[in-house]
């Protein structure tokens, strides 16, 4: 949607900033994913492994 994750921070910021809300030390922000979506159906399971961190696995469902 916004093409680019530094452009999807540069929107929420500017959208807090409206609204008079600022960031803080510390705060997490996830813009999204650098990859191409993977289509899924109900039943489908997806695993992704993070090195140290290990293994999160989803199962689809209806």
């Amino acid at each position: 949607m916004l093409g680019d994750p530094v452009a999807a921070l540069a929107w929420l910021v500017n959208e807090l900033s409206a609204v008079d809300i600022g960031l803080e030390v510390g705060d997490f922000i996830t813009t999204g994913t650098c990859s191409e979506p993977i289509p899924v159906e109900p039943g489908d399971s997806l695993s992704a492994r993070f090195d140290d961190l290990g293994v999160v696995t989803c199962t689809f469902v209806d």
